[in-house]
């Protein structure tokens, strides 16, 4: 079977906001998907609560590793992903409906694009703040560090693209 999107979420002691992320990715109701979750030595029950979701979709997987940090849980996180495209989402964060699949849609129709960065809306305790991204093509990487040089909007989040 192809897997179109490998999401990857790297864990660590969040079980106090990793359900609402998951049911956020599952409410999209992706067809060939897969979500990698890489349990980065949790000493609370967020393993327990990732294992428990991959228990009842079969497109979850689990990762337990000793601690090593949120790069060693992603760098995991790809070395298993099997899809055509990816992304990631932190465990805190959740993601808004249809989100995922518009942005397929998009890839799967322009296959020369290789990175597409969406809007991302940042909620504290004192504001909220929405990033509005506008639609740009960005033919190499001399453009794209004009473009972040002069400050343009270009969210370097691994979390948006």
């Amino acid at each position: 079977m192809i897997i179109n999107l490998s999401i990857i979420i790297p864990v660590y002691n969040v079980e106090a906001y990793i359900n609402e992320c998951l049911e956020s990715i599952l409410s999209q109701q992706l067809p060939h998907s897969e979500i990698i979750i890489v349990d980065d030595g949790s000493t609370d029950s967020s393993g327990v609560i990732c294992d428990k979701y991959a228990l009842e979709h079969k497109h979850i997987k689990v990762f337990h590793q000793k601690n090593q940090g949120v790069s060693a849980a992603r760098n995991l996180g790809l070395s298993k992903s099997k899809g055509n495209y990816l992304t990631f989402i932190d465990p805190d964060d959740f993601i808004s409906r249809d989100t995922y699949n518009l942005n397929l849609n998009i890839l799967l129709a322009n296959k020369d694009i290789d990175i597409l960065q969406y809007p991302i809306v940042r909620y504290s305790s004192q504001a909220i703040e929405k990033y509005n991204i506008i639609e740009q093509t960005i033919e190499n990487k001399e453009e794209l560090l004009g473009i972040w040089w002069r400050g343009d909007i270009i969210s370097f989040s691994m979390c948006n693209k």
